[in-house]
């Protein structure tokens, strides 16, 4: 296993859609930032890296695009102790539709809403930093716009934005349990009206 990286020391940049690249740089102590070398490392491929997201242990990376509808690939990289990427064994995952992952705080689980297919895909994280699907949960009605997730200190529950319409014409929030292997199951009520809407 790697050598744990300085934790806040290195940045990590997506691209955007037209560019399947992750940006790794290096913070100095006054601040600024230089490249590492090589400057950037490649994404799965179309259509563009648009998000990153580092495991709670500063020791994985993963990315996500904006393909809207489908099922899209997550790159699984592996953090060296320079802080520079390479691709982990298995160098990607499948998910459905596109959103940010969010990590239990001990790192065990991750969760990826789809912004347009109204599921979240719920996966486990393994020692040596490869993702494997736990479940996957249909979580709106047609159409709807399932938004990034936040999850309690405990690691126990999930909250979720569904917008309803396409003109995200009103909001509720998504309220689950994080079950011991990562499954999630609905809370009662399993919503609630977000205040002003």
């Amino acid at each position: 296993k790697n050598s744990d990286p300085a934790k806040n020391t290195y940045m990590y940049v997506a691209e955007g859609e037209a560019q399947a690249y992750v940006a790794q740089l290096q913070m100095g102590t006054d601040g600024t930032l230089t490249s590492l070398s090589p400057a950037t490392v490649g994404g799965p491929g179309f259509p563009g890296t648009n998000f990153v997201t580092v495991d709670p242990s500063g020791q994985y990376l993963f990315t996500g695009n904006a393909l809207l509808g489908g099922t899209t690939a997550v790159g699984q990289y592996v953090i060296g102790s320079d802080g520079t990427l390479s691709p982990n064994a298995i160098p990607a995952v499948n998910v459905t539709g596109w959103n940010e992952l969010t990590f239990t705080p001990n790192g065990k689980f991750t969760f990826v809403p789809d912004f347009q297919d109204g599921v979240i895909d719920a996966f486990s994280l393994s020692s040596s930093g490869t993702l494997a699907q736990v479940n996957q949960l249909s979580v709106a009605s047609i159409p709807a716009n399932v938004q990034p997730t936040a999850i309690d200190p405990s690691g126990q529950f999930l909250y979720l934005v569904e917008s309803i319409g396409y003109w995200n014409v009103s909001y509720s929030l998504m309220e689950y349990a994080i079950s011991a292997n990562g499954a999630l199951t609905p809370l009662s009520p399993n919503s609630v009206v977000a205040p002003g809407y």
